[in-house]
């Protein structure tokens, strides 16, 4: 003896299977929606360049400071430190402050260079942060001579007035030695170069400092020279 089914559980059965195939669909295609959306997002998002940070660039007998906070000058062009404005260059990427570097840029690899340059600004106040002198010994010193022989023989100084303000450059090439007070060194970084500038601002020096893999950190330079050039008082 056959079964009948009755037509209203069978319509309801039939009914369900499309309800199911529909779900099923509409859950695919909003997988497939989020998915493209997080890619257009990368797209149009890059992720930056990362920050660095600055502990390495207290002066000499500093004890390290955590999350110290920076000072809330706009990175707009020009930009304005301790009553000294510059022009950044175009060409580089505002990576933003973070903790004792008041701003950071940086330049991509160019040529054969497979790693970025940067470009830190430091300001400790109208009474800290050293000397000149002192400031420069520190730097030359951080870059060390495949030789063996001191940097000090290998550093380019320039001493100039803008806008009646003194302005100190120091230039050098060779392996760069930096490490991160209180924490672990960074590995010696073969053939790069620095490049520091020291501006005597009216409310302060106000520190320069440019350090990357030679080609392009002489491709910043170009730029960081440009921004000196464009130094001036601010009351």
């Amino acid at each position: 003896m056959r079964r009948i089914v009755p037509l209203v559980a069978l319509s309801s059965l039939l009914l369900g299977g499309v309800l199911l195939a529909g779900c099923g669909s509409k859950n695919e295609d909003t997988h497939a929606t989020a998915d493209q959306s997080q890619e257009t997002s990368a797209k149009e998002n890059p992720t930056p360049l990362p920050p660095v940070s600055g502990n390495e660039e207290l002066p000499a007998g500093h004890p390290p400071i955590e999350g110290m906070a920076p000072t809330g000058e706009e990175l707009d062009s020009p930009t304005v430190i301790a009553g000294v404005s510059y022009t950044v260059p175009a060409e580089w990427v505002d990576v933003g402050p973070s903790g004792m570097r008041k701003a950071q840029f940086q330049m991509p690899p160019q040529g054969s260079d497979t790693a970025a340059a940067e470009m830190a600004v430091f300001y400790f106040g109208a009474s800290n942060g050293g000397g000149v002198e002192a400031n420069i010994e520190r730097w030359v010193a951080q870059m060390s001579q495949p030789d063996g022989s001191s940097s000090a023989d290998h550093a380019t100084r320039e001493d100039l007035v803008v806008d009646g303000m003194p302005v100190h450059i120091v230039t050098v090439d060779g392996t760069y030695l930096s490490g991160n007070m209180g924490g672990n060194p960074s590995p010696p970084r073969e053939g790069y170069r620095m490049v520091g500038a020291i501006v005597e601002g009216p409310q302060g020096s106000v520190f320069f400092k440019l350090v990357g893999p030679e080609e392009t950190a002489k491709a910043m330079e170009a730029g960081l020279r440009d921004l000196v050039k464009s130094f001036k008082k601010v009351d």
